[in-house]
């Protein structure tokens, strides 16, 4: 399923970090599913959104979203004695890499709901924008 789009839900946990171009972030994943609709179970991405609406709220820490994603396998280059991208992901628990996308059908936006689990994952996250903040 590389390369393919798929609907997530979930946290943004930790801090966000954005510039003009893009935004990156690390999305703790409650339901994710296939345009087909057949459920996956994902448990953390690191996500990218080149350009995102200026008409959408801030992204920040501990926000609970939807999403549509392309997602991509791990994978990192393979240089002798270098840094090992992938099998870092891996060690952290990432699942796969992605990138938000336009859809009509699942479009991005801002999600209401109590989760105990997602929201004490994404408080530490606030917690250290909050610092980041003040510094």
């Amino acid at each position: 399923m590389d390369g393919e789009d798929f609907a997530v839900t979930g946290t943004i946990v930790g801090l966000v970090d954005r510039n003009s171009l893009r935004s990156r972030f690390t999305f703790a994943v409650q339901s994710a599913e296939t345009v087909r609709g057949e459920q996956l179970h994902l448990s953390k991405l690191p996500l990218s959104w080149y350009r995102p609406p200026e008409t959408l709220e801030v992204l920040e820490a501990g926000d609970q979203w939807q999403f549509t994603v392309r997602l991509r396998r791990p994978r990192g280059l393979h240089n002798p004695g270098g840094f090992d991208y992938r099998n870092w992901l891996l060690r952290q628990g990432y699942s796969a890499t992605g990138t938000v996308r336009p859809s009509e059908h699942y479009p991005a936006q801002k999600i209401a709901y109590n989760n105990l689990y997602h929201r004490a994952r994404g408080l530490i996250g606030e917690w250290r924008t909050a610092i980041r903040q003040a510094i």
